[in-house]
């Protein structure tokens, strides 16, 4: 029976555990279960090396004064929430949710097995949030409760304890703030169930309570306090809700929409910036955001290193206040500017935004039901893709793991009608899984974007053409060899050789695994290469690795950017249109003089071209940091002095 458990911050004291009761009863110490104080304490397990009672099987509290009070509170009968002390939430900053440092006891029998889960946990909210777990390595020899260079320890739990494995609030003193884990669960598991056990614990690590609590009725173990606030509708599907109890629905071990949907809105996703030529002078712009703390700007480009700073972007009238707000860069009516579709997952609204040449913004269309798509799903999502070939770009909406597709065609006007709707997925693909993603290309060079869907650790791909006759494919097992069986998996859209139809990069960071898929005539794909040593020099060897492509020096064929998010790794790779890849630049960060450094989980990067030199270069940021990079015309690159005109916040 798989079980799960967590440290209840806001019941913890420091002294030991194990004092004595009182020999008689009062009344109101005997709740309807018909257990006393004394016969309920005497069911409990009592860890032997910290006197940590588990209550209802699986909830550790520390202190009999603190154990009576959850008696009396939560001795009962019969989305995502996250735990309160006093009326207020327990969670972390923003600075402290970002360096939430561990280490990995070596006293652990399968050390590299608990080191590989704990980074996919990890990687799983990292993905959704601005958050960051660090595995400090250097601390792993001497990885304990009392160890203070390090937020929590990761170790192994008694023989005897009741629990795979548990975990803590944020609000716990150190010597609580564990993760421990049952012998029996670290040597009999596989990776991926004991994946699977540590996201769930990390999400007791963020603060987040057991979602079957809010079940009425509920039977021990799976009834709990109710020291909770809501962060999203009830969610059966939540990893956070326990597959032994009754009314759990999901896919056990991932997190379902509104798992994504809540820790967004309660930790934010940090600052988040897309690219565009937003007046119409030939130069790329950025425009930042800030999805939950109701912040926009746009650094307009005047020429090389040149910027201006406007907020007029804010005078469109969405106001960016939630954590799930999201934009997607799209010329809508094909006058040269870019524009800006604006979506808030989880209920609306949605905005369709145009681009003026005065650098002002206006918008279009505002409503919550966008083409007849009402963006209700927690992890509805929008590309932008040219449906018709009618030089307007349209929008694909898709709701993953509720089956749902839809286009919106845009009317040349800046508003859009439904031209495809379907809630059982689109051709082969059915979209029944939150882990599904898709990429826009054109495979067959016809002018209509295709679509590329993948399910990271799901095993499942399917290329999906657009016809003139409407969409066709079908979903299998892997693509061109590569199977889709981690959940880190990840897919680049480029054209390598410069033939025009849309090539495909399919990488596995931490295992150097990378194949390329060249597009065919057909519109088919054939496997060009495949590796388990890395591509172009770059060994692709740490989980954080991730790849954006790009042209940098203007001949026609795609390069790649690979830049190691925590270790300061930053890799050009230039391709040399056949297929191969070789180094271009490597190092610790990239840029000379203003390098950016790369030391964060959470450093993003975007690629434009804000001088019109037909050489692709990027802007490199996080919450902290942000550089320009441009790319130079001898193959170099360089940073300009940080410009406040385009800082991130």
């Amino acid at each position: 029976m798989r079980s799960y458990s967590f440290l209840l911050g806001g019941l913890l004291l420091a002294g030991c555990g194990g004092s004595a009761g009182p020999t008689a009863t009062s009344p109101e110490e005997s709740l309807t279960t018909g257990l006393t104080y004394e016969q309920f304490k005497a069911s409990l397990y009592q860890e032997p090396d910290t006197g940590l009672y588990l209550v209802e099987g699986d909830i550790p509290i520390h202190g009999e004064e603190k154990l009576r009070e959850y008696y009396a509170r939560s001795v009962q009968p019969g989305g995502l929430i996250i735990h309160q002390t006093g009326g207020g939430d327990t969670a972390w900053t923003g600075p402290q949710a970002n360096n939430l440092t561990y280490c990995v006891s070596t006293s652990l029998s399968h050390h590299a097995k608990v080191v590989e889960a704990m980074q996919r946990a990890a990687l799983f909210w990292e993905a959704e949030a601005y958050v960051a777990f660090r595995h400090d390595f250097g601390q792993d020899g001497n990885c304990h409760a009392s160890n203070n260079t390090v937020v929590f320890d990761v170790r192994v739990a008694a023989s005897n304890a009741p629990y795979d494995a548990r975990a803590f609030l944020p609000n716990g003193a150190r010597s609580n703030r564990n993760v421990l884990i049952h012998p029996n669960v670290v040597i009999q598991d596989s990776v991926d169930e004991l994946t699977g056990t540590l996201t769930h614990e990390l999400g007791h690590a963020l603060g987040f309570r057991h979602e079957h609590t809010r079940v009425p009725g509920t039977p021990s173990p799976c009834a709990e306090s109710n020291d909770w606030r809501a962060l999203t509708p009830f969610d059966s599907t939540s990893i956070m809700y326990y597959n032994t109890c009754p009314g759990f629905t999901g896919l056990w071990p991932i997190l379902s929409g509104w798992d994504k949907w809540g820790v967004a809105d309660k930790y934010k996703r940090g600052p988040q910036v897309v690219a565009g030529d937003f007046d119409g002078n030939g130069l790329d712009d950025v425009l930042g955001y800030h999805p939950g703390n109701g912040q926009a700007w746009v650094g307009f480009s005047n020429t090389l290193g040149s910027w201006s700073r406007s907020t007029s972007i804010m005078s469109a009238g969405f106001d960016f206040g939630s954590g799930n707000d999201r934009v997607v860069v799209l010329d809508f009516n094909n006058d040269g500017r870019d524009d800006l579709f604006v979506y808030r997952p989880g209920g609306g609204p949605a905005y369709a935004i145009r681009g003026n040449a005065d650098r002002t913004f206006t918008t279009t269309t505002a409503t919550s039901s966008f083409a007849g798509f009402n963006f209700s799903g927690p992890h509805d999502r929008a590309v932008a893709f040219d449906y018709d070939t009618d030089g307007f770009k349209d929008l694909f909406f898709y709701r993953p793991g509720g089956s749902v597709a839809w286009v919106a065609r845009s009317n040349g006007d800046g508003t859009f009608s439904q031209a495809f709707a379907s809630t059982s997925g689109i051709a082969g693909a059915a979209l029944q899984d939150t882990r599904d993603q898709v990429r826009v290309l054109d495979s067959d060079n016809d002018g209509r974007d295709d679509l590329f869907f993948f399910r990271p650790g799901g095993n499942l791909a399917a290329l999906i053409r657009n016809t003139t006759t409407g969409f066709t494919g079908n979903q299998a097992f892997g693509f061109a060899g590569f199977d889709f069986l981690d959940g880190n998996d990840d897919v680049v859209v480029l054209d390598f050789n410069g033939d025009n139809r849309d090539d495909l990069l399919m990488y596995r960071p931490g295992h150097g695994v990378a194949y390329l898929a060249r597009s065919l005539v057909t519109g088919g794909y054939t496997l060009q290469s495949g590796s388990s040593s890395g591509i172009g020099g770059y060994d692709l060897l740490d989980r954080w690795d991730r790849a954006v492509k790009l042209d940098f020096n203007n001949d026609g064929f795609d390069d790649l950017f690979f830049h190691r998010r925590g270790t300061q790794a930053a890799y050009m790779l230039q391709g040399n249109g056949a297929g191969g890849f070789s180094i271009a630049y490597g190092g610790s960060g990239i840029g000379g003089t203003w390098a950016y450094d790369f030391t964060q989980h959470q450093d993003k990067v975007v690629v434009l071209d804000h001088d019109n030199d037909q050489r692709d270069d990027v802007y490199l940021y996080r919450a902290d940091m942000y550089r320009q990079v441009q790319s130079m015309a001898n193959g170099q690159f360089l940073a300009f002095s940080p410009d406040a005109a385009i800082a991130p916040w």
